[in-house]
């Protein structure tokens, strides 16, 4: 069933969102960072601490990429959803891209994303999706490419 560009899609998001939300939860505590539990409210997904710092993120998946590198990534820029804006009024967040293998991933800082020179609007008509969608294409020197 196609659904209008900004309505939810549960049957994407019953798909991916838990394992990705555990895999960068994983890799995060790996690197030192206390990620407690958060019950899902369909608001920013991870909160993580480290230092006395608290970091907001974003998790999403790109069903129709796969990408183990920055040399690899197949375009110059990144594509992120202008839709999640909303997450950064409070405060800045990190949005990170898992790749459609869920084996690597990309991030980027919000205050570099959401910037007027890198706004797109863009006609979308997929078997999945179809309307007016704002995205954030961003070099993807300014992204970290990572592995799991």
């Amino acid at each position: 069933m196609r659904t209008k560009i900004g309505q939810f899609r549960q049957d994407d998001y019953n798909k991916y969102n838990d394992l990705s939300i555990k895999k960068v939860s994983d890799y995060l505590i790996k690197k030192g960072f206390n990620v407690p539990y958060k019950a899902e409210d369909y608001d920013i997904d991870i909160i993580a601490y480290k230092n006395n710092i608290e970091y907001r993120i974003e998790v999403e998946v790109r069903t129709k990429l796969n990408w183990t590198s920055e040399k690899d990534y197949p375009y110059s820029t990144v594509s992120f959803l202008g839709r999640k804006e909303k997450y950064c009024k409070s405060k800045d967040f990190w949005y990170f891209l898992v790749s459609n293998d869920i084996n690597n991933f990309l991030f980027c800082k919000s205050n570099y994303i959401f910037n007027t020179q890198y706004q797109v609007v863009k006609q979308v008509d997929t078997n999945k999706r179809y309307g007016v969608d704002i995205v954030y294409h961003i070099p993807k020197q300014l992204c970290n490419f990572r592995a799991f």
